[in-house]
């Protein structure tokens, strides 16, 4: 099974564990330490490498609410990057260039300011659904008011995309009823938001097959969507491991909207 692959990066992996939001410093969203490892069960999608990946998907109706600690402010356009023209110039030689530079291309993924694309930066989870939305053609409301959920900032430049997902049925907020648009978002939620937009069957679950994953319990909210991560070749056919409370990156971000971009053309 090919999950999201992860870049040089890191992406913390603590098998079967929650992991608590780390305190960003920086703007526009923490970068993982060079040094750190990859999710578990990624697949380099554009680069051909192999990958892994973990976490529980946030965003369902039966998921569990957590507290937002220091969330990733992107406040310079988000991923409305494209109108300068400008190719970005921290992607050169990175494993998910390709991907990254196909939905640059295909109008879906921008930089989080001019020219750069900070592909090791912490993905958001309105970053996340934008691609989403702009990768299925979803229609997008002219205003984003009402507003789709009690914490939605109108003003954000989120906030029609975020609209558009919830008409669409692809995400739903967390127990409490919000959406916590900048929140670093996990593996679990990155495979419910991207296979829901794209349409995944969700008609059937190998609890067999899925049992093999040490780290996840086979009666969770997610476990479709992790059924789904295999069907659509996101992960690794041998994966042991997907981390689901990992925070994913801008870069495997791309990969996996990329992998269920390509696989439907070809299809």
């Amino acid at each position: 099974m090919r999950i999201f692959k992860r870049s040089t990066l890191v992406a913390i992996t603590i098998v079967g564990i929650v992991l608590p939001l780390s305190a960003f410093a920086q703007s526009s969203g923490p970068e993982r330490p060079l040094s750190a490892g990859k999710l578990p069960f990624l697949r380099e999608a554009s680069a051909g490498g192999a990958v892994t990946s973990t976490a529980p998907e946030t965003g369902g109706p039966d998921a569990v609410t957590e507290p937002v600690v220091n969330p990733v402010k992107v406040t310079q356009g988000g991923l409305e990057s494209q109108s300068n023209n400008c190719r970005f110039r921290d992607i050169s030689g990175h494993r998910s260039e390709g991907a990254i530079n196909y939905l640059y291309d295909k109008g879906v993924a921008g930089g989080r300011r001019p020219c750069y694309f900070e592909p090791n930066a912490v993905v958001t989870r309105a970053e996340v659904t934008t691609m989403v939305v702009r990768a299925n053609d979803v229609p997008v409301p002219v205003t984003p008011e009402p507003k789709a959920f009690p914490d939605t900032d109108v003003n954000s430049w989120s906030a029609k995309h975020v609209k558009a997902a919830k008409n669409a049925d692809i995400v739903h907020g967390y127990p409490d009823g919000l959406f916590r648009a900048e929140k670093p978002i996990n593996v679990v939620e990155t495979l419910k938001i991207t296979t829901r937009g794209f349409d995944s069957d969700f008609s059937q679950v190998d609890f067999e097959k899925l049992s093999k994953i040490t780290d996840i319990a086979l009666d969770q909210w997610y476990i479709k969507y992790v059924q789904a991560g295999f069907d659509e070749n996101l992960i690794l056919e041998n994966a042991t491991l997907i981390a689901p409370a990992s925070e994913v990156t801008r870069a495997e971000a791309a990969e996996i909207v990329y992998i269920l971009m390509t696989r439907r053309e070809g299809s």
